[in-house]
């Protein structure tokens, strides 16, 4: 720490001889080791730190692209190489590829539309639309869905029950002809 002051403090006097004699300054140059010394203790006291790992994702994902750059590249390549026959026949496949996928999707997507209002029938909300969906099999969904209800409406029941716990008299307040009467009143206050 003594050092650095030092160090400072003659820096500041050259600084001030050398505008005295009218002579710029040179920039300060680091030696290899002194740059690797000043980059670990800036690393040790946090510096950087946020745009160090900004930049190993950014590698990732540059990384990611370079593949699949890489891959299309290939790929193109062998389709160079091939026949028109087989030219023709890989474009179909990749073209029923595609239709099959957006079909799934549409379908995926009339499955939830369905399941949706078979959830608002059994008064249900959506947040339980991805639980009880299963693609491709409206029955199973349908079961899940009933499962789901009753499972519900037993969780709701179980609340009201609990918020509406009801105490009942510790002595009878009526006598036998289903009369309330004064004594009964006195006994129920303990009046004399």
């Amino acid at each position: 720490m003594a050092e650095e002051q030092d160090l400072q403090q003659k820096q500041t006097e050259d600084l001030g001889n050398q505008e005295d004699n009218g002579q710029d300054i040179p920039p300060k140059t680091y030696t290899q080791e002194e740059f690797e010394q000043a980059l670990k203790e800036a690393e040790a006291k946090g510096y950087g730190k946020g745009r160090f790992d900004t930049n190993a994702k950014w590698e990732k994902t540059a990384k990611e692209r370079e593949r699949l750059a890489k891959e299309e590249a290939e790929k193109q390549a062998r389709f160079e190489k091939m026949s028109e026959l087989e030219k023709a026949q890989t474009q179909a496949k990749e073209s029923m590829a595609e239709l099959q996928a957006l079909k799934d999707e549409l379908a995926l997507n009339a499955q939830k539309d369905e399941t949706r209002k078979m959830m608002k029938e059994k008064d249900l909300p959506d947040v339980f639309l991805n639980s009880v969906l299963v693609p491709k099999d409206a029955e199973a969904t349908m079961n899940n869905i009933i499962e789901v209800k009753a499972l519900f409406d037993a969780e709701v029941q179980k609340a009201v029950e609990g918020r509406i716990k009801t105490h009942t008299p510790k002595q009878n307040t009526v006598d036998d002809d289903g009369a309330f009467t004064l004594d009964m009143a006195k006994k129920a206050l303990k009046l004399k």
